[in-house]
């Protein structure tokens, strides 16, 4: 049996959001059926062996700026045409999104796009001259994208029902209908799974903090939205707790000064660790006690799913993306976003739970998460998309061709 070539388009190989999903699909992908090559604008790497150990082809086209586009574009449509791509996937931010545009409008090939996150709203419009470049460039991109979009969209691949809804008036106003699915994101079960005890202890040590402590762990990139300042108060209002808790960070961003500050002026950088980026999130998972994960908006929070896998329960903010979580035995525990006495509330309850209980709640949720939220029902569900996409561009390439027929 002959593969099909899929055409993945990233920003960059970083490790990100977009670029884990993607990194996990391909490991689970049935390589006897799809060959999988990925192109990347931007010059971090940070994933290239992990991708290439997936089996991708990997190959980089340097944007720098709106001028780099036609020797990008005509670059890239060679390349994609030798390798005798059938579909191109792309994955929504904004640069890398518009090359899979150009590229399936010139070469006829079927377009499908991943919706990480909501609908965002336009760019408002600041006429100060340091700000007015770069938001016209958004508006004119959003524009592009939208009429690029009627051109070329096959399919579109939502991560939760509320990505979903929030896109429906762009896609209502299309010139061409295009088919929404919703596609949750599984989990690599055997990544992301209980530790032993003894490996647990083994990580808690490593850790620095008193291995007996109760380790309260968020994941998240450092960014305002993500509502890590509220952690260092709640710290505060449980330092004296018998159970002694100490908040593990662990993620990069903008934020992290403002957040190192925070925890110096409530007084509890002694209890407060910052890790900053990591490649051993599952161990880290498996090792703590709670995670909290206090974001105001997400297009669906995988991190918490990842949790659960590892046994680990999690307090989360009540957010639409979430609510397939949000019922009794998911290990899940909701507070309303920005709500600081309910999460203070919320976490001294599950602090003051029986060790042994606390731990059984997490077991239970891992073995629903390993049953209801695998990788490969996920790969399968995408590989399905990309079968009809590819049937269907079939059969309107056969009525062409008969119509052109038929004419002459």
């Amino acid at each position: 049996m002959s593969q099909t070539r899929i055409l993945h388009l990233l920003p960059d190989l970083k490790l990100g959001g977009g670029q884990q999903v993607l990194l996990r699909f391909l490991r689970a992908s049935d390589r006897s059926r799809f060959q999988h090559a990925v192109a990347y604008f931007q010059p971090d790497r940070e994933l290239e062996s992990a991708f290439l150990a997936a089996g991708a082809t990997l190959q980089s086209f340097p944007h720098r700026t709106a001028a780099s586009i036609p020797g990008v574009l005509r670059d890239l449509c060679a390349w994609t045409e030798s390798q005798n791509t059938a579909l191109l996937h792309t994955n929504g931010t904004p640069w890398d999104k518009l090359y899979g545009q150009l590229v399936a409008r010139r070469l006829a090939l079927p377009h499908v796009t991943t919706l990480h996150g909501v609908l965002p709203s336009p760019p408002p419009f600041h006429r100060h001259p340091r700000t007015w470049s770069s938001t016209a460039m958004q508006r004119i991109l959003r524009r592009a994208h939208h009429r690029l979009d009627g051109q070329t969209l096959s399919h579109a691949i939502a991560v939760s029902d509320a990505v979903r809804d929030s896109w429906k008036p762009w896609f209502a106003s299309l010139t061409s209908p295009c088919e929404v699915s919703v596609v949750y994101s599984g989990v690599p079960c055997d990544e992301f799974r209980p530790l032993r005890d003894e490996e647990r202890m083994n990580v808690r040590q490593s850790l620095g903090p008193n291995p007996d402590s109760f380790l309260i762990l968020s994941v998240a990139r450092l960014s305002r939205g993500k509502n890590l300042h509220r952690l260092m108060p709640l710290i505060q209002r449980l330092r004296e707790h018998p159970r002694t808790p100490h908040l593990v960070l662990v993620g990069e961003g903008e934020e992290r000064p403002r957040l190192e500050d925070s925890a110096r002026h409530y007084g509890v950088e002694d209890r407060v660790t910052f890790l900053g980026k990591r490649h051993d999130v599952a161990q880290l998972m498996g090792a703590s006690d709670l995670m909290i994960f206090p974001s105001a908006s997400e297009g669906f929070g995988l991190v918490v799913l990842e949790g659960l896998a590892c046994g680990l329960p999690v307090l989360a903010s009540r957010l639409p993306s979430l609510r397939k979580l949000d019922h009794h035995g998911s290990g899940v525990s909701f507070v309303e976003p920005g709500n600081a006495q309910e999460l203070l509330d919320q976490a001294r309850t599950l602090m003051e739970q029986d060790s042994n209980q606390l731990r059984e709640r997490g077991l239970s949720a891992s073995a629903r998460v390993r049953q209801e939220w695998p990788i490969e029902a996920t790969a399968n569900q995408y590989e399905e998309i990309y079968e009809r996409c590819l049937a269907a561009n079939a059969t309107n390439s056969a009525t062409d061709r008969r119509q052109k027929t038929s004419s002459l």
